[in-house]
C-alpha cells in the first residue's frame, strides 16, 4: 500500500497502471486517507484557542459604547439582575435577560452570548453550542452601567465571567471545527472526482466509467494531503492548490493511457 501511495502522490503518470485495482482496494486506499486526514484535524483543532483576550475587549467594548439600563449580576445569587439589553459588535451579538424568544439566523456568522437571569447560551449561526451556568467560584458581583462608564473593577469582573463562559465554550468549537474540516475535506474530494470524471471524458473519452472513476479518485488523493498541510500550517491559499493539482494529476495519468482500457 505505500507504494502506491508513494505513486498517487508523487508519480501521477504512474497512477494509470492501476486501472484494473480492485474497487474494495481502492475504497481501502481513500478510508485511510479520510482516517489520516481525521487523525490531523482532530490533533490540530483541539489545540486551539478560539477564544482569546481580544474577544473579551471586542465584547466589553460593545458594552463601553452602548446605553446600559440597570444591570448587574448579583455575586450572592449567582444571577442578572435588572432590565434587558442588546449589544452589537463585529463578531458579537450580546442579549441581557430577553424576555422573548430571540430569533437567531443560520446565515450570520456570528457568535451570540444570551445571558439569562442564571445562565448564559452561546450561539453560533444560529445553533445553540453550550450552555453555562453562573455558579463558577471566580465570578464576582459587578454592574454593567460601571462597565459602561469604564470602571476598571467592574470591567475586571466582567472580564472574569467571560472568560468562564468563553472557555467552556472553546472545547465545543474546538469539535465544530474539526467536524466542519472533516465535512468540507469529504465534500471537496468527492466533487473534485465528478470534475474529474467529466473533464477527463473530453481528454480521453475511450476510457469505460468504472476505470474512469477509479482513477480520478486516486487522482484526488493528492487534494487531501494538501489540505492537511493547509490544516496544520494554517496557510489557506493551499485549498486553491489542493484543487488544482488533482487536474495536473489527471491530465499526466490520461495522457499515459494510450488504448483503450475498459
Amino acid at each position: 500500500m505505500l507504494q502506491k501511495i508513494k505513486i498517487c502522490l508523487c508519480h501521477p503518470k504512474y497512477i494509470a497502471m492501476y486501472y484494473k485495482e480492485k474497487g474494495s482496494k481502492i475504497a481501502l486506499l481513500i478510508l485511510t486517507f479520510f482516517l489520516v486526514f481525521s487523525g490531523i484535524a482532530i490533533v490540530s483543532e483541539s489545540n486551539q484557542d478560539f477564544f482569546t483576550s481580544a474577544d473579551n475587549s471586542e465584547i466589553v467594548q460593545a458594552v463601553i459604547t452602548g446605553e446600559v439600563p440597570y444591570l448587574a449580576f448579583d455575586e450572592q445569587a449567582n444571577k442578572f439582575i435588572g432590565n434587558q439589553a442588546k449589544y452589537e459588535s463585529t463578531y458579537y451579538d450580546l442579549y441581557f435577560l430577553p424576555r422573548d424568544n430571540i430569533s437567531l439566523s443560520s446565515k450570520e456568522q456570528k457568535t451570540v452570548l444570551v445571558f439569562g437571569t442564571n445562565e448564559v447560551k452561546v450561539y453560533y449561526a444560529g445553533v445553540c453550542l453550550h450552555v453555562c451556568d453562573y455558579s463558577n467560584e471566580l465570578l464576582e458581583g459587578f454592574s454593567l452601567t460601571e462597565v459602561n462608564k469604564g470602571d476598571i473593577e467592574s470591567i475586571h469582573s466582567f472580564n472574569k465571567l467571560l472568560t468562564v463562559v468563553l472557555n467552556d465554550a472553546n472545547e465545543v468549537f474546538c469539535y465544530l471545527s474539526m467536524f466542519n474540516y472533516i465535512a468540507t475535506m469529504i465534500t471537496y474530494y468527492f466533487g473534485i472526482v465528478l470534475t474529474l470524471f467529466l473533464f477527463t471524458m473530453l481528454s480521453n473519452p475511450t476510457i469505460g466509467k468504472g476505470v474512469r472513476f477509479k482513477l480520478c479518485c486516486l487522482d484526488s488523493l493528492v487534494f487531501i494531503l494538501v489540505f492537511a498541510f493547509q490544516i496544520m500550517f494554517k496557510i489557506s491559499w493551499l485549498m486553491y492548490v489542493g484543487a488544482l493539482l488533482p487536474i495536473l494529476y489527471s491530465n499526466v495519468t490520461f495522457m499515459h493511457i494510450i488504448r483503450k482500457v475498459n
